[in-house]
């Protein structure tokens, strides 16, 4: 850890850094080598299930709108290790990562990406909107913005309810600029819920630079109009993600105080799948690509012993089965029955629902 984030992350600190560019973030003492070794073998199948997913795509076996967390790994597997099984996680449109990083089962996630029954939303959600209240994964939200209310609503009912549960609010940098953002936040210090709003901070939302689109260029000082802690993180340091992550998840949990992380996680390509990605200059995608968190979290482990090449390759091995598995599976789930399109129209059984619908029996 560098001096810096050994001053700015002490806990008596509301706002400031926790920034492992200069230096990786060491493990603690009671870091396993089965914990490491557990954090790198997450990232690296989100890797390989992000690189099929852009495949498949191309292959028109994915269709509609579809983001990859190509680059921020660490990110989601950080976030994710710091949390309790039975904390709620609310995400964007840019989810696959964070669903295989709480333990969803990767063929359930890319059956949901063809559309097949056997995914995680019933095939009725698609890239962007996985759901599994088991793994308590409450949705990647299409609308930008748009899981903030509800993510800010749910912790109020677990405050009312007085349960130690937390919610974890993830977003793109660009969603700190709608009105959203700034109610959620305000209710959520004044109400003092159990709530963290994660900033995946990729530089760009869409095509648009954080300098250009916000006043305030360094994100996590946005939290001080709130009165609330906020934290600068290195996303590429999956040590230093789970580290920052857990310490503001425990304080929401035990004091019921918000706040915001600024991780800095970047993506290595464009916007979408079909984003060809020209906005960004060359020496920077050089620059990002060179801090690429597999390789560095790879490097990290084989200096200290607890990887080698042979083990790196056959890790890789059971990576890759573990993927071409999740293509079968997806390629071998039923299609959805037209005939329950509106099975889930409502939480619970509605007298006569599906006739009150348009469209009803367009089969027949």
């Amino acid at each position: 850890m560098s001096p810096r984030a050994a001053r700015t992350s002490a806990p008596t600190r509301r706002n400031g850094r926790a920034d492992g560019s200069k230096q990786a973030r060491q493990p603690r003492a009671t870091d396993t080598a089965t914990e490491l070794k557990d954090y790198f073998r997450a990232m690296l199948l989100i890797r390989r299930f992000e690189e099929k997913t852009a495949e498949m795509y191309q292959r028109a076996r994915i269709g509609g709108y579809c983001h990859l967390n190509l680059g921020e790994e660490a990110t989601c597997v950080g976030v994710c290790a710091a949390m309790r099984p039975t904390d709620y996680l609310l995400t964007n449109y840019r989810e696959h990562g964070y669903a295989l990083a709480r333990g969803i089962d990767p063929g359930r996630v890319m059956a949901e990406l063809f559309g097949r029954e056997d995914g995680v939303s019933r095939g009725r959600g698609g890239s962007m909107h996985l759901f599994d209240w088991e793994k308590r994964l409450l949705g990647g939200y299409a609308i930008v913005g748009g899981q903030l209310p509800v993510a800010t609503g749910a912790a109020l009912a677990i405050a009312r309810q007085d349960q130690e549960d937390v919610v974890v609010c993830q977003m793109g940098d660009a969603t700190t600029n709608i009105g959203a953002f700034h109610e959620s936040l305000n209710i959520a210090a004044l109400w003092k819920l159990p709530i963290v709003y994660v900033i995946v901070n990729n530089g760009f939302g869409m095509g648009t630079s954080v300098s250009s689109g916000s006043a305030v260029a360094e994100l996590w000082k946005k939290a001080c109009a709130y009165g609330m802690p906020g934290l600068e993180v290195d996303g590429n340091d999956v040590l230093a993600v789970r580290d920052a992550t857990r310490e503001a998840v425990e304080r929401a949990r035990r004091e019921h105080v918000p706040s915001v992380l600024d991780i800095k996680s970047f993506r290595l390509k464009g916007h979408s799948v079909v984003d060809p990605d020209r906005y960004r200059a060359t020496n920077y995608l050089q620059q990002i690509r060179s801090q690429d968190p597999i390789a560095q979290t790879a490097q990290r482990l084989t200096q200290q012993g607890i990887l080698d090449d042979d083990s790196l390759a056959r890790l890789e091995e059971e990576i890759d089965r573990a993927v071409a598995a999740a293509v079968e599976f997806a390629e071998e789930s039923p299609e959805p029955d037209p005939r329950k399109l509106f099975e889930f129209s409502y939480a619970t059984e509605v007298a006569n629902q599906p006739r009150a619908l348009p469209g009803h029996d367009p089969w027949v």
